[in-house]
């Protein structure tokens, strides 16, 4: 793959799908750094504007054989998206991608697998829908990884703050809050506990749900004066905070009952960083009992997956 140019011109998208697959086969088995070095690599080359005009065209009637190449491109595009949201919610790091994206969102399954030509909608679609039958798989958890993406922006303007949450906070806050309640709700409502505890991707999504409600209600909690946090917005904190906790830790239990190998690969990130967030957390409730779940999980998979490994800490 080094050999090879890297001109737009020359770009081909089974290059940028390769060095995705190295960074994914890397994070499980090398260690996290290799996988990241990988990973950039992919998301370097996505920029290079190979994918700029892929859907300038809204032309539902595409040939089948233009339609596909087009598909997978966008297939290519929403991995590399994902990951980078994934990881750097668990990083810190700035994100890549920019979630204003004109690229159309993957098409279901079905169609893809039958070549079948479908005409989708764009993320701006997706994150304003509350229409649980139009949503799929790859759909919810690229959602999922925009919320995550938002509500590490969030994280960083608030690590910037110094004084109380000013009111363009507070009302930011409420503004996230309230899209990833009704989302998380939305793909509640499509997939039903018995469907996600059957496949280890609702699976993964169901606790990066829980791991994003988690991480927004501790980040605001620790910028909340102590004074404050007997107030409705400090009850509301400490009550999603305590909800997500109790899911996520109920999700990791149906978790160990899988074979390892089907677990999905990046699974251990909402693992390492809810356990994290647990034994940081300033309530009242203690880890104490939460937190041997996560870590006999964490140590379980660890000999399946090295991506818990050398992770960043937050500096709570």
């Amino acid at each position: 793959m080094e050999e090879k140019g890297t001109s737009p011109a020359t770009i081909e998208i089974e290059h940028i799908q390769a060095w995705l697959l190295l960074a994914v086969h890397e994070f499980m088995f090398v260690d996290f750094r290799r996988g990241w070095i990988s990973a950039g690599r992919a998301f370097r080359l996505i920029q290079l504007d190979c994918f700029r005009n892929i859907d300038a065209s809204n032309n539902a009637t595409a040939s089948q054989a233009s339609w596909v190449d087009t598909e997978q491109k966008r297939r290519t595009f929403w991995m590399a998206y994902c990951l980078d949201r994934f990881v750097n919610l668990r990083c810190g790091s700035p994100l890549t991608f920019d979630e204003q994206s004109m690229i159309r969102l993957p098409a279901p399954e079905p169609a893809f697998e039958n070549d079948q030509p479908v005409l989708t909608g764009y993320l701006a679609d997706a994150m304003a829908s509350q229409d649980a039958s139009t949503t799929s798989h790859f759909t919810e958890c690229i959602v999922v990884a925009t919320m995550c993406g938002r509500i590490l922006s969030y994280q960083h303007q608030l690590s910037s703050t110094y004084a109380a949450p000013t009111q363009d906070i507070l009302h930011r806050y409420t503004g996230i809050d309230t899209i990833l309640m009704q989302r998380m709700e939305v793909f509640s409502l499509k997939y039903a506990p018995a469907l996600q505890d059957a496949d280890p991707m609702l699976m993964f999504i169901g606790m990066m749900w829980r791991t994003a409600v988690l991480f927004l209600s501790q980040s605001m909690e620790r910028v909340t004066p102590p004074d404050e946090m007997g107030s409705f917005l400090g009850s509301k904190l400490a009550r999603c905070s305590a909800s997500a906790v109790q899911e996520v830790v109920g999700l990791m239990g149906k978790l160990s009952c899988l074979n390892w190998f089907k677990v999905h690969p990046l699974t251990p990130i909402p693992l390492s960083l809810c356990a994290e967030l647990i034994a940081s957390h300033h309530g009242n409730e203690s880890p104490d009992e939460k937190l041997p779940v996560i870590r006999e999980l964490m140590r379980g998979l660890a000999s399946f997956n090295n991506l818990g490994q050398g992770l960043y800490s937050y500096p709570w």
